[in-house]
This record gives structure tokens, C-alpha cells and sequence, in this order.
């Protein structure tokens, strides 16, 4: 009876092959990664990284969730966030047609947009609507929001003007190649794209902010309950009295941005 009693024991104190996640995530939460967007979440040596990734996954692992990363353009994941699929995506800006089909954790992190255009061809930049009216093209990313006036002017009488641009690096690429006047875009991505271009790009540059918010992350109401906001909220809201978050800006973001 103590050989078998003593078995018992043993299997009930061995570790199991595969630990049961969190009946609020019962399988890993599916982050969307559609290109590298420094300081925020980037791909390099054969990881991802990144502001909005790490503190991400900090996150989930002290509840004691698992994360994997899709990748997908910008478009089709917000299409995907709609639809209810397992779509989570960082750095977004609160508003009532996304509230419809997600979920917003608390705020985490101050995001600031800002009109880079090329100096030598505006000659009036006393307002952010001179500057539109004198450039021929302004760069965007046609899935992200860049605040109420700028929506204004995209969808209004400037719309042929702002061209839809996935990728920063073709962004700042069409910039320097006086191909677009103008992009607008997170001020500290835009900042540390333009500084490393690499030909003088950013002393070509001139910049006026044009929106201010506070971002969150988003998840598909398909994805999680809302009690998981809950507890996710309070974990992140731990981990920033912690540090965590102010250790990632002081790892990633550059200086003179």
C-alpha cells in the first residue's frame, strides 16, 4: 500500500506535457504583425520585438496566456477584426465604428500623428491645411486613423490627393524621391524612419502634429469575453506601476524623436 501510495504521489506532483491554458484563453491570442513599424513591434533577427509587442506579451504571460503573431496587411486585419476572427491588434485608436465589433483595453501609451512634408516645396506651412493644398500627393495608410481633421480631409475636397501607401519605408521612400509632398503618420515612426533614410533625409523635413490620443489594445469581440478585459487591464495596469512599460520606451525609442 506505500509502494502504490507513494506512486500516486509522484504522478500527481510530475509536471504535465501540456499545461491547460486559462478557460478565458483557451488558445493562444493571435496578434496581427503587418510590417515592420519601429519602435512598436518589428521583425529582426528571426524574433519579433518592439514597444507594443513585448509589453504584449508581458501581459499575457503573467495571466498565463500563450501569443502567436499573423501576419497580414493592415487592411485585411482590421477586415478580419470585423468579421470576429481571432484578431488582436496594438496601438489602436478608440472609435465608435470599431467599438461594434471589439473590445479596448485601457489606454497604454500617448500616440501623436504628425504631417512630415518636404520643406523646399511648401512655401506656406503657417497651417496643416496650407501645407495639403500645396502638395500634389500625401502618403498615408489608408486602414489607420489619424484623427477627425485629417479623416476630414482624406474623405473631403482633398481626397485624390492622399494616396493609400501600406508601407512606411515606401512612405518615406516616395518622400525622398519628391514623389509625394507630405505623409502623415505616428510622429516617433515617422521621426525615426526619416533619421535613418540615410541621405539627409530628415534636414530635408519639417513636420506639424496633427492629432493626440492615448491608444489601446483592441481585440475581436469574436476572440475573447469581456470579463478577459477585465483581468487583462488589471495585469497591465501592474505591470506598468512595475516599470515595464517605461523600461520598453527607454530600450526602443530614439533619441531626437
Amino acid at each position: 500500500m506505500k509502494s502504490i501510495a507513494l506512486l500516486l504521489l509522484l504522478l500527481l506532483t510530475l509536471p504535465s506535457k501540456a499545461t491547460p491554458l486559462p478557460s478565458y484563453c483557451p488558445k493562444p491570442m493571435t496578434i496581427v504583425f503587418y510590417g515592420d513599424w519601429y519602435p512598436y513591434m518589428f521583425y529582426q533577427n528571426e524574433q519579433y520585438k518592439g514597444i507594443d509587442y513585448e509589453f504584449f506579451a508581458a501581459i499575457l504571460n503573467k495571466i498565463g496566456c500563450q501569443i502567436v503573431v499573423n501576419r497580414l496587411p493592415e487592411k485585411r486585419a482590421y477586415q478580419g477584426l470585423a468579421r470576429g476572427d481571432s484578431l488582436i491588434m496594438s496601438g489602436a485608436t478608440i472609435t465608435k465604428a470599431r467599438q461594434k465589433y471589439a473590445y479596448f483595453s485601457d489606454t497604454y501609451r500617448p500616440e501623436t500623428m504628425s504631417i512630415f512634408y518636404l520643406k523646399d516645396e511648401i512655401n506656406d506651412d503657417s497651417t496643416v491645411d496650407a501645407i495639403i493644398k500645396q502638395s500634389t500627393m500625401i502618403a498615408i495608410n489608408g486602414a489607420a486613423y489619424y484623427g477627425p481633421y485629417i479623416e476630414r480631409q482624406r474623405h473631403g475636397n482633398y481626397r485624390q490627393k492622399f494616396q493609400h501607401v501600406p508601407s512606411l519605408n515606401r512612405r518615406v521612400e516616395m518622400l525622398s524621391r519628391s514623389r509625394a509632398q507630405a505623409l502623415v503618420e505616428d510622429h516617433i515612426a515617422g521621426c525615426y524612419h526619416l533619421f535613418t533614410h540615410g541621405d539627409g533625409l530628415i534636414d530635408k523635413i519639417k513636420w506639424q502634429q496633427v492629432n493626440q490620443v492615448n491608444v489601446a489594445f483592441m481585440f475581436s469581440k469574436g476572440v475573447v469575453p469581456y470579463e478577459f478585459i477585465e483581468i487583462f487591464n488589471q495585469t497591465m495596469q501592474q505591470l506598468i506601476a512595475q516599470g515595464v512599460y517605461d523600461n520598453l520606451t527607454a530600450k526602443y525609442i530614439p533619441k531626437g524623436c
